[in-house]
């Protein structure tokens, strides 16, 4: 299947087709089915106090399944939204309304200059699983009450990771890892300059700590636009950007 993922707001044409086609179960589902459509969970959100700042879908070929397919988004407490601070809690929410995904929140920190959002890895912040029989929104909100909880450590942790300068060659080891995770299998691997990953793309990213260079890393492993030699070619090509919903959420977890 084809994926791609794409930004919006809760007023974008394709999160109003799903809010519009997913009042009813896709056909064909079992009868024991219970839908738990997205947009009645962003307005459970927002009643918490988030606002909706990306959303993002797979792209289906096959005829029924568009307006039904995985989808993922990232709130936002509003307060912080509208202060526009740089960095700010995040809670990623996937679903499917389709039957293929369970409801999925996880927790995170999210950059509002580059709308990166990076989510935290099972060790440190579990996810929360939710399957669709047993949804109810005092099971939403106490799994978000709980995610919340467990964010004051995120904010300790950024703080030492931008306290703690890296050297060239531990910024390198942590760039040649990125690539292990963008590439897990290492016969697709490429070769990959870490000058190209470490290179900031704007003023806000200059700087040797951890946070900065994880911050560079990320953007660059999920957007592309760096060059590598694969393989499977003589010359080199420029990356695209990842597209799948299940590989940018792996991706940012593992690191």
């Amino acid at each position: 299947m084809n994926n791609a993922t794409e930004p919006a707001n809760d007023r974008s044409e394709k999160f109003q087709k799903i809010s519009m086609e997913s009042t009813l179960a896709k056909k064909g589902l079992s009868a024991n089915y219970r839908l738990i459509d997205t947009s009645s969970i962003v307005r459970q959100m927002q009643t918490l106090g988030f606002e909706m700042v990306h959303y993002s879908q797979t792209r289906v070929r096959t005829k029924g399944r568009d307006g039904f397919q995985k989808h993922l988004i990232y709130l936002c407490p509003a307060a912080d939204v509208l202060e526009r601070n740089e960095v700010i809690p995040l809670i990623s929410v996937t679903n499917s309304h389709d039957g293929t995904t369970a409801l999925r929140l996880c927790a995170g920190m999210y950059r509002l200059v580059c709308s990166n959002g990076l989510i935290v890895g099972e060790g440190t912040l579990s996810a929360v699983r939710i399957i669709h029989r047993d949804y109810s929104a005092a099971r939403l909100e106490k799994s978000v009450e709980g995610l919340l909880r467990g964010m004051g450590h995120l904010k300790v942790a950024r703080k030492l990771w931008s306290e703690f300068a890296l050297s060239p060659a531990m910024a390198n080891r942590f760039a040649h890892a990125a690539v292990a995770i963008r590439w897990p299998v290492s016969q697709d691997r490429p070769t990959v300059a870490v000058s190209d990953l470490l290179a900031p793309i704007r003023a806000e990213d200059n700087g040797n700590s951890l946070w900065h260079i994880l911050n560079r890393v990320q953007e660059k492993k999920l957007l592309g636009g760096f060059e590598a030699c694969f393989k499977s070619s003589t010359e080199r090509r420029r990356v695209r950007r990842i597209q799948g919903i299940d590989s940018i959420v792996r991706i940012n977890r593992g690191l």
